[in-house]
């Protein structure tokens, strides 16, 4: 008897290049940093096709309540 995935243990990064098939325009945009490490932690925002405006706002509002531009990950 096979034993339930679990799909945590699976688990593969989304691949972006769906939407260069599709059409949808999307951004990944850093809004937090990890504490321990301090690296970036990113969201990927997609919108509908020919959706660039909206997609647009929605990250600009994004970078104004998350401000990372000045951020830096530790360098070892």
């Amino acid at each position: 008897m096979r034993s339930p995935i679990d799909p945590f243990d699976t688990f593969e990064p989304f691949d972006p290049s769906v939407f260069n098939v599709t059409g949808q325009p999307a951004i990944s945009i850093p809004i937090h940093h990890d504490d321990a490490t301090g690296m970036p932690v990113g969201v990927q925002i997609v919108a509908a096709p020919w959706r660039e405006d909206l997609l647009l706002q929605v990250s600009r509002t994004l970078e104004l309540a998350h401000p990372w531009a000045d951020r830096r990950p530790p360098v070892s």
